[in-house]
């Protein structure tokens, strides 16, 4: 989250009673309960985080349509990030001074941020949501401090250049 304070949603496959907690362990009925009291696939909370940058663990349980009984714990963790991440360098794998020089004309292009962010890049567009072009691992929703992106079929004495930008877990991006 971008705020120390926000709205928590979690969407379920059919319809439930879920509960939460900040400790493990906790049966459903010493958790507490989310703003539906009833059953529905859509359950929300207002919560308040006290520090920025630390991990906070919730666990969710629920209780479905027709089951009675709450099923395991599921583990979320939970941070406040307001502060945008920064391109610390990008790199190509092989060749000094970003040449390649040696076939095969391929490279593995690396951005370091200094914050676990996920990467796109575009030759053109500079607006984060219009770049085209993502890096791996992209689509995974997972963030890494080290993003890569294989460049194969280069052509040869080509020029190329990108416009990169990343975004963190509280989607706040980097300048391109």
């Amino acid at each position: 989250a971008r705020q120390k304070t926000f709205i928590l949603e979690l969407a379920t496959d059919r319809s439930s009673l879920c509960r939460y907690s900040f400790a493990d362990g906790q049966s459903f009925d010493a958790m507490q309960p989310f703003d539906q009291q009833n059953l529905s696939i859509k359950h929300t909370k207002s919560l308040s985080l006290t520090e920025e940058k630390t991990i906070f663990p919730i666990f969710v349980r629920c209780v479905y349509a027709g089951q009675g009984i709450a099923g395991p714990a599921e583990k979320f963790l939970l941070s406040v990030d307001s502060s945008p991440p920064l391109i610390k360098s990008i790199s190509i794998s092989s060749g000094a001074d970003n040449l390649i020089v040696d076939y095969p004309l391929e490279t593995t292009l690396e951005v370091v941020t200094d914050d676990t962010t996920r990467c796109k890049y575009s030759q053109n567009e500079t607006n984060f949501a219009k770049m085209e072009s993502v890096f791996e691992n992209f689509n995974s929703n997972s963030f890494f401090s080290k993003n890569t992106l294989f460049l194969g079929f280069l052509e040869d004495k080509k020029t190329y250049s990108f416009q990169i930008a990343c975004e963190n877990a509280a989607r706040i991006k980097t300048a391109t």
